[in-house]
C-alpha cells in the first residue's frame, strides 16, 4: 500500500507557492509593456475579464483534477480517462511542455542571477554598456552561475513540498511583495512619473484589436501557469478539506496584483528618465528589457540619487526578479519531476514515498 501523498501544510503555503509559479518574468516586465502598447487601462480591463471569466474556471478545473486524483499530470489523466482515450495525450503534453519551458527559463534565471551578482559587486555601469550582455552570455562565469542556480533549485525540490516548495514560497513571495511596493513608492515620488502612469492606466480603446485581445488572453493564461501541468501537480498536494475555489481566487488576486504593481514601477521609471519616450518603441521582449534596457535605466538615475543609490535600486529590482524567476522555475521543474517519481515509483522524500 502506497503512503499518502505529501501535502502543503496550510492554505497560505499553497497560495504563496501557486502564486510564485504564476508570478514570473512575464508578469514583472512583459505585462507592463504589453498593457501600455495595448491601450493602457483598456488592456488591463480585458486582462481582468479574461482572468475572471476564462482563467479562473480553468484554474479550478486543473486544481480539482490534481486534488481528486492525487496524481501527477500523467497519472491524473490516466486515472480519469479510459485506456484508449485521446485525453491521455494531454498528460504526456503536460510532461513534455514544462521540460521545454524549463530549459529557456533556467537560462534566463541564470542570467538574472549573474546580473544580480555583478550589481552587488558595484558593476552597474559595466552592465549598461552596449556589448556587455553578449560578452556576459559567452563568458565562463555563466557556468558558475548555472551551477549555483541549479543547486538552489535542486535543494528546494529535494526538501519536499512542506520543507522545500512551501518554505521557499513563504520566504521569497512576501519579500517580493515588500520590495516591489517599496520600489513603486520610491519611483512614484520622482519627477515625470505621472506621465508613465497616464500611459499605463488611462484607457485607450482605439488600440483594441484582435492582436491586443489575443495578447491579453495569452498573458492571462501564461501568467497563471495554465495548461502546463503545474496546477494539477500542486493541486495533488492540497488537502481535500481546502476550498479549491477560494484558493484559486487568492492565487489569481496575488498574481494580478503583482503584475499591476509591476506596471506602476516599470512605466513611471521609464518616463522619469526620458519624458519623451515613445511607448510603441519599447521592446516586446522581456529578455531585451531586463538585460539591455533596464541597466541603462537604473544607471540613468545616477544624477538623481547618485551611483550608489542607483546601484541599490538595481540590486533590489534584480533580487525581486530573481525571486520571481526561482519560484516559477521550481514549479516548472516540479511537474516532470513529479511525473517521473510517480511513474517510476521512485522513493524520495520529495513525494513522501516509503
Amino acid at each position: 500500500m502506497a503512503a499518502s501523498r505529501e501535502q502543503f501544510g496550510s492554505r497560505l503555503g499553497f497560495v504563496l507557492a501557486a502564486a510564485g509559479s504564476a508570478v514570473g518574468i512575464g508578469s514583472l516586465v512583459g505585462f507592463p509593456v504589453a498593457a501600455t502598447k495595448g491601450g493602457g487601462g483598456a488592456f488591463l480591463l480585458l486582462y481582468v475579464l479574461f482572468i475572471i471569466f476564462v482563467c479562473l474556471p480553468v484554474m479550478m478545473a486543473e486544481l480539482s483534477l490534481g486534488r481528486r486524483t492525487q496524481k501527477d499530470p500523467i497519472g491524473a489523466y490516466t486515472k480519469e480517462t479510459e485506456s484508449r482515450s485521446p485525453w491521455r495525450i494531454l498528460g504526456m503534453l503536460t510532461f513534455i511542455t514544462p521540460l521545454m519551458i524549463a530549459v529557456f527559463y533556467m537560462v534566463v534565471t541564470v542570467w538574472i542571477f549573474g546580473y544580480f551578482v555583478e550589481i552587488a559587486q558595484g558593476n552597474l555601469s559595466e552592465l549598461a554598456k552596449p556589448d556587455t550582455f553578449d560578452n556576459f552570455v559567452n563568458s565562463n562565469q555563466v557556468f558558475i552561475y548555472l551551477f549555483v542556480v541549479g543547486a538552489f533549485v535542486n535543494l528546494i525540490l529535494v526538501s519536499g513540498v512542506k520543507k522545500g516548495i512551501e518554505r521557499a514560497a513563504k520566504i521569497m513571495m512576501p519579500l517580493l511583495f515588500v520590495m516591489l511596493i517599496g520600489l513603486v513608492v520610491f519611483v512614484l515620488t520622482l519627477d515625470n512619473a505621472e506621465i508613465g502612469l497616464r500611459y499605463y492606466l488611462v484607457p485607450d480603446f482605439s488600440k483594441i484589436n484582435t492582436a491586443v485581445v489575443n495578447s491579453a488572453l495569452s498573458q492571462a493564461f501564461f501568467s497563471l501557469s495554465l495548461g502546463m501541468g503545474i496546477l494539477i501537480t500542486y493541486g495533488s498536494y492540497v488537502n481535500k478539506s481546502e476550498s479549491i475555489s477560494s484558493s484559486a481566487k487568492f492565487v489569481a488576486i496575488a498574481d494580478t496584483t503583482v503584475a499591476f504593481f509591476a506596471g506602476l514601477l516599470i512605466l513611471p521609471a521609464i518616463f522619469v528618465i526620458n519624458p519623451n519616450t515613445d511607448p510603441a518603441q519599447l521592446s516586446d521582449s522581456s529578455v531585451g528589457m531586463i538585460f539591455t534596457y533596464l541597466p541603462k535605466l537604473f544607471l540613468a538615475l545616477q544624477p538623481l540619487i547618485g551611483y550608489i543609490g542607483a546601484s541599490v535600486v538595481a540590486f533590489i529590482f534584480f533580487l525581486l526578479v530573481f525571486f520571481a524567476a526561482i519560484t516559477s522555475l521550481v514549479s516548472i521543474v516540479e511537474v516532470p519531476t513529479s511525473s517521473l517519481i510517480d511513474t517510476l515509483k521512485l522513493k524520495q522524500n520529495l513525494h513522501c514515498f516509503n
